[in-house]
């Protein structure tokens, strides 16, 4: 549809309702405070307006909410009372301006929370060192296209049931902890466009299900991990622009499904392994 104007205040007066949604609209003004009101609400999808302003304290009231998404314009930092939501499995507040840390207070809370969305906004400070403990029921989490600095926590090694984990484009630091590698659901990693260094780790060659990997511009060092070969699932593989050496591994040419591998801007030396010559499903090899 294509509403308009802002969001009724007077909604927040009908106590029986379950599901709001009123996505893919064309709604402006704030998020109005009452909707903390509906006591019974279990979805909130505001996403895809032109709604502006904070988030209100207020929908921290919301205590048997499970899906919340609100990609706007929203502005300011996350309200504390966001950590009030033990039921919440969607958590997507992806292409909004807010701003401010992550803080570990308020994820805490999200024990059931199986997808979150923080991508593209400005948020800053360290990623939780202990989200990984926190959230242990998660499947997908998106950060990118923030300015989150620091490293990588390794407690995100214990998210059993991640299958996508992307914070590209961000400011991180320090080294890809090696307990990545015991993310054995992982079909998308995305780790491209920061500030990572060291090598990359072998046991990233345990993860056996990933699909698309993009490492591509950071700082890492070394050779390209042998465990490669173990991937047969991969069709993307980014390592471009850091500072890789040694050779192609020939266990590559067991990436059965590759489809694109991007290479170039390293330092990488010797020849490319006759292994590449399998690769039946090679588009696009860039060294």
């Amino acid at each position: 549809n294509k509403l308009t104007g802002p969001v009724p205040r007077e909604i927040g007066s009908v106590a029986s309702l379950l599901i709001l949604d009123l996505a893919g609209n064309s709604l402006s003004g704030g998020i109005p405070a009452e909707l903390g009101a509906l006591s019974n609400l279990q979805v909130l999808d505001l996403s895809m307006n032109a709604l502006s302003g904070p988030i209100p304290s207020s929908l921290g009231n919301l205590h048997v909410l499970y899906s919340l998404c609100l990609g706007n314009n929203l502005t300011g930092s996350l309200p504390p009372t966001l950590g009030n939501f033990p039921l919440l499995e969607t958590l997507d507040l992806h292409g909004n301006q807010l701003e401010g840390p992550l803080y570990e207070g308020i994820i805490s809370n999200w024990t059931s929370l199986k997808t979150l969305d923080l991508s593209f906004n400005s948020f800053t400070g360290g990623i939780p060192s202990h989200i990984g403990d926190s959230l242990s029921y998660i499947e997908r989490i998106s950060l990118g296209h923030n300015s989150f600095n620091g490293s990588i926590p390794p407690s995100l090694g214990n998210c059993s049931s991640l299958s996508w984990l992307d914070i590209s484009e961000c400011a991180l630091i320090g080294p890809i902890p090696e307990t990545i590698g015991q993310l054995r659901s992982l079909q998308h990693l995305n780790l491209g466009n920061n500030g990572i260094i060291g090598i990359i780790p072998p046991s990233l060659g345990q993860l056996t299900s990933l699909k698309t990997l993009y490492l591509g511009s950071n700082k890492l060092v070394g050779p390209i991990f042998d465990g490669i070969g173990n991937l047969s699932l991969l069709e993307e593989l980014h390592l471009f622009q850091n500072g890789l050496s040694g050779p192609i591994p020939t266990g590559i040419g067991q990436c059965v499904r590759l489809a694109n591998a991007w290479l170039g801007y390293n330092q990488l030396n010797s020849s490319i392994p006759a292994s590449v010559a399998g690769l039946t499903s090679l588009e696009f090899f860039s060294i």
